[in-house]
Formats: C-alpha cells, sequence, structure tokens
C-alpha cells in the first residue's frame, strides 16, 4: 500500500522471508483489504534465491470478529462497572484486580487506589475477620470453603455493614480469577433484629397474641396464648383454630374471621374460648389482616384476653344493690356504676387503681369524667349518650390518668333493670394499653415480613438482570459473530445457531418480562405515573385489549409503599382483564386528591 511498506518487504525478504506478518493490500479497483502475508524464499542446490512463495489470507471477517469479542467484552466491563450489586475481582491470594464503583460506595471510598491502600484487616469486624482468614487457609489448604457467606465490614467512616458475599471463579484477562458479589443486607439484619426483639416481648405478654393463616392455621402462638388455653405452644403450632371453640362458637368465630378479612381489623369483641379439657371461658378479642400489595390476606392476628373473673363481677354487681360484694372489691377489672343523669354512683378499687383518682375524688362526678382528654370530650359525650340510650355496647377510648399518663381501654356499657324498672348503668373496663402495643408489635411484625418479601422480589429481579441476562445477552453476541461465518459452517449449523439465537432472545424476553413484574425499577426512578404508562402500552402490544391511564388531578409522588400496592393492584387486575374476560379495552383512572 505504502512505499515504506514495500522496503519492509525487501528487507525481510533479504534475511529469509516474513510469517504471520498482517498488511493492507490495494486491489485493482483501488479498493483496501486487510491480509495476512507468509512468505518463503525458494533456493537452488547451491543456496542462491531463485523465487519467491508468498501465501494471502484476507483477515477482514477475523479482524470484525475481534472487535465484537472486544465489544462484548467492554458490556460485559460496563455492566460490571454499572451493577447495583459490589463485584470484585481477586486473585487466588487475595490480590485486588477490579472493583466496581457499587463497592467503592459500599466500604465508602473514593478510588480503587484508596480502597485497596487501607490493610485488609481494616476492612472487616474482627469477628469477622477471623472469619476471612479461616476460609483463606481452608482455599490455601485444598479444603471446601463456602461460597456463599455473610461478612461485616468497617466503612471509611468507621461504620459497619452486613454483608451477603456470592463467590466464584471466572475468566479475567485470559487467566482464572475468582468473582465476589457483595449485596448490603445490614436493613434485612436490623430487621430480623427488630423481629427476634418483638417476639421475645410477645413471648413474655400476659395476654394472649396468635397468627393464623388465612386458611385457619396456627403459624404463631406466645405462652400467655397457648397456657389460657390448657395447650404448650408446640400442641398449637400448625393446627386449625377451630379446636379453641365449639361448634356454636364457630359461627361467631367465622363472621369475625370474614369481617377481619374485608375490613381489615375488628375492636375488642366478647369471644368465647375452648380449652383443652373441653371447658369455655369468655375472652376479649381484637383482631388486625396484614394483606400483601394486591390485598390479599397474607395472616391474621389477635390478641385474647381472659376475661372470666369480669364476668363473675358483672354477675355480682347485678345481684348486689350496694354493691358490697367480695367480687367485685377483688375484681381485676376496672368497674363504674352510673346513676341515670351518668353521674358516678360507685368505682371499684381497679378503676381508683388505673385512673389514679380515689373513690372519693370521683362519686358524684358527672361528664366530662376527670380521666377523659380535652380534644376528644365531645366524641366522648356522644358516645356517653348513645351507649345510655342503645343499652349494651361495647367500644374503645383513650384516657388520661390523674399523673398525666395516657392508656386505651376497652367498654361494656349495660343497662341494669329489676323487673323492668331501671336501676343503673354498669359499665367494665379493661385495660387495652398493653393489647394495644401487643397489636402494634404484630402488625409491625407482619409488615417486615412482606417488607422482606418485597425486598426478596427486588434482589432476585436484580440478579436475574444483572447475571442470568447478560450472560444471555452474551452468548446471543457469541452466536451472532459465528453465524457471520456462513460459508466457513455447514447450512445444517446455520440453521441450528439461527434457532438457538431465536431461544435465546425469547429468554431473554421472559427474563426481562419476569424481571419487571417481580420488581418494576421505572417505579423506584420515576413514579407511579410512567409505571403504569408503560404497563399501559405494554398491554396494547399484545393487541388483545386496548388499555389506557386518566390521571386526574395534580400529578405528585407518593410513599414507596403506597405507589408500589397501587402498581401491584393495577397489574393484577389488568392481567385478569387479560386471562378471563373478553373485553376489548380497559381504563386504569388514577386521581390525586
Amino acid at each position: 500500500k505504502t512505499p515504506s511498506a514495500m522496503e519492509q518487504l525487501k528487507r525481510m525478504l533479504e534475511v529469509g522471508g516474513i510469517k504471520n506478518v498482517e498488511y493492507t493490500f490495494v486491489r485493482k479497483d483501488g479498493s483496501e483489504f486487510d491480509a495476512e502475508l507468509i512468505t518463503t524464499i525458494l533456493s537452488d542446490a547451491s543456496g542462491d534465491p531463485v523465487g519467491v512463495v508468498g501465501i494471502i489470507s484476507d483477515i477482514a471477517k477475523r479482524r470484525e470478529a475481534e472487535e465484537e469479542l472486544r465489544i462484548a467484552e467492554q458490556n460485559f466491563r460496563n455492566s460490571l462497572d454499572s451493577s447495583p450489586l459490589g463485584i470484585r475481582i481477586v486473585t487466588a491470594k487475595g490480590e485486588l484486580l477490579y472493583a466496581n464503583q457499587a463497592i467503592l460506595d459500599i466500604y465508602g471510598y473514593s478510588s480503587v487506589e484508596e480502597l485497596k491502600s487501607v490493610p485488609t484487616k481494616q476492612h472487616y469486624t474482627p469477628e469477622s475477620y477471623a472469619e476471612h482468614r479461616e476460609r483463606a487457609k481452608k482455599r490455601k489448604q485444598g479444603k471446601p470453603a463456602p461460597s456463599n457467606y455473610e461478612v461485616s465490614i468497617v466503612r471509611k467512616d468507621g461504620e459497619v455493614r452486613h454483608l451477603a458475599v456470592f463467590r466464584k471463579e471466572v475468566i479475567w484477562d485470559g487467566e482464572i480469577q475468582f468473582q465476589a458479589l457483595y449485596q448490603d443486607i445490614t436493613e434485612r439484619k436490623l430487621t430480623a433484629e427488630k423481629l427476634r426483639r418483638f417476639k421475645a416481648i410477645s413471648d413474655r405478654a400476659g395476654y394472649g397474641a396468635g397468627i393464623i393463616t388465612p386458611e385457619g392455621d396456627l403459624t404463631y402462638v406466645n405462652e400467655s396464648f397457648a397456657g389460657m388455653h390448657g395447650y404448650t405452644i408446640e400442641e398449637l403450632i400448625g393446627k386449625h383454630f377451630s379446636i379453641l371453640h365449639t361448634k356454636e362458637q364457630m359461627r361467631l368465630v367465622e363472621r369475625l374471621r370474614k369481617e377481619l378479612v374485608q375490613a381489615g381489623s375488628y375492636a375488642a369483641e366478647e369471644v368465647w374460648h375452648k380449652k383443652k379439657d373441653g371447658t369455655v371461658f369468655p375472652a376479649l378479642m381484637t383482631g388486625t389482616a396484614i394483606k400483601d400489595d394486591m390485598g390479599k390476606p397474607l395472616y391474621l392476628s389477635a390478641t385474647v384476653i381472659d376475661i372470666s373473673e369480669r364476668k363473675q363481677a358483672e354477675m355480682a354487681l347485678q345481684q348486689s344493690e350496694e354493691f358490697n360484694s367480695s367480687l367485685l372489691t377483688n375484681s381485676p377489672s376496672p368497674i363504674i356504676v352510673l346513676n341515670a343523669d351518668a353521674s358516678i354512683r360507685y368505682v371499684n378499687p381497679a378503676l381508683e387503681k388505673l385512673t389514679g383518682f380515689s373513690s372519693a375524688e370521683l362519686i358524684g362526678c358527672t361528664p366530662p369524667y376527670p380521666w377523659w382528654i380535652e380534644e376528644t370530650r365531645n366524641e366522648l359525650s356522644k358516645r356517653l349518650v348513645q351507649a345510655m340510650h342503645l343499652g349494651t355496647r361495647r367500644y374503645e377510648s383513650l384516657y388520661r390518668k390523674k399523673n398525666g399518663e395516657q392508656f386505651w381501654v376497652g367498654k361494656t356499657f349495660k343497662t341494669v333493670k329489676v323487673n323492668g324498672e331501671f336501676k343503673y348503668y354498669l359499665v367494665n373496663w379493661v385495660d387495652l394499653t398493653e393489647q394495644k402495643r401487643l397489636k402494634a408489635n404484630m402488625e409491625f411484625y407482619l409488615s417486615e415480613i412482606t417488607k422482606a418479601q418485597e425486598e426478596e422480589r427486588r434482589r432476585i429481579a436484580r440478579e436475574i438482570h444483572d447475571d442470568s441476562i447478560q450472560s444471555l445477552a452474551t452468548l446471543a453476541l457469541g452466536i451472532d459473530a459465528i453465524t457471520k461465518e456462513k460459508e466457513k459452517l455447514p447450512e445444517d449449523v446455520i440453521r441450528r445457531l439461527k434457532g438457538l439465537r431465536t431461544e435465546a432472545n425469547s429468554i431473554l424476553d421472559g427474563l426481562r418480562r419476569f424481571s419487571h413484574e417481580l420488581r418494576p425499577g421505572v417505579i423506584d426512578q420515576v413514579g407511579l405515573v410512567p409505571a403504569l404508562e408503560i404497563l399501559t402500552e405494554e398491554l396494547n402490544k399484545e393487541n388483545s385489549v386496548k388499555a389506557s391511564l386518566v390521571v386526574v388531578g395534580s400529578e405528585r409522588r407518593l410513599i414507596p409503599e403506597t405507589e408500589l400496592a397501587l402498581f401491584r393492584i393495577a397489574q393484577e387486575a389488568l392481567r385478569n382483564i387479560k386471562r378471563h374476560s373478553r373485553a376489548t379495552q380497559s381504563v386504569i383512572r388514577l386521581k390525586f386528591t
């Protein structure tokens, strides 16, 4: 092509020939092509050169394949750089060859050089460093060492974070090295610790606490729950809750269960329970349903208080006009007796102890009572009037003690008559403060389970995107590179390769769709409305149902949990329309108020 190339060729021929040298040649029509030139000098018997043999091979396709491979490798490096998981490539001796940005963010360093400059020991907590040394020792000795494990690291700023690590062999720059993927599980660890603390508190609570599946199988009970029914915890776990009620009681319990599934909760309700020995006892129950993103119940929780002594006190009070029964005086349940004008006629010691007000301070008081809270006086007054007119009534109220401390009570309000003549109003209290706290803890416990499930969905979606999809994409590029060598491959091989490419594309589309359904990343990035727009566009591409989105009001971002829940509802609704209806059109209406 150039005089310099010709001069180089002449000089190399003079010293005996050229082997495997690449040149750019010029065709007759002026076009150029890259080729590999191999030459050998022919000599006669005397050793004098008589000719030259030259072999020229067109290397354009090889150059294209090398370029494609270079691009594929660069894409692979780019996918590592942008991965949300921390990724490190190390040698068998632990020397750091590569670290992506996520690893730097996890450790809190600004560059790979800064990360490498810190001694390995300083990256770990003492306990985790000892485990690291033990794993390294096993690998050096050729003994099995876990490929999946957890570590506790110390960031540059001193904060301790907990990571899940997945280690495997990879080819890096043509040599066998080791890739380690790091996932930050600190929040998961903290959640697990909170759940452990909740269980420890619940196990020691004075109230019964239980959790059942929507089908009615007991998955958790505390010692109080099991004890009040005469069972051990082990005897109840896995059993259907119907063993705790008679057939007659189950009619009310089933009604409450359906109400719980539909409404999400029910206030304090008096329900009779059956013990292991067949005897029955009255209990005050509250319930809460924990549902998934689609509104489907995951678990039903309940707190139970044995009110046998309270029922006995009520019976004694109805029989004792002077309220001097020892059962009333010794009853652990607070009791109030009201006259027709709502003035206080009697309070027992349990109520004095709970509120901090003495009997002398309370007898003769009319509404508003000393324990009423200023902000809710109007509401409490209305409830009192309703209870006095409607007779038997149950409701919950928030009150304030004499020392200012607030507490919750569940109240049963009854009108007592003798021979049809009004005698007094009987108000029986149950302190629900601890029960409310336990219920809140239980709701937190169940909500954390739901959050953990969503976090696991997010993790699986990331792994599918960063591992499976990237590997399949690399495979597809490799197939493309091979099929370009058509003239060198048999027709049936090319046909099979094209089939493999089609199958790889199909699997890639399926994985992308599955990853998106598991955890639509667009919600985290741009919000609910764009995610719903994509959802409707995907359905329109299938040409089965024409979908559209109507947004009413001023669009704004909501909290992540709410956005995800609304998206899941719309996603499941459209899926059901597509599968089970004959509709040709569907509309999602999103209204911001």
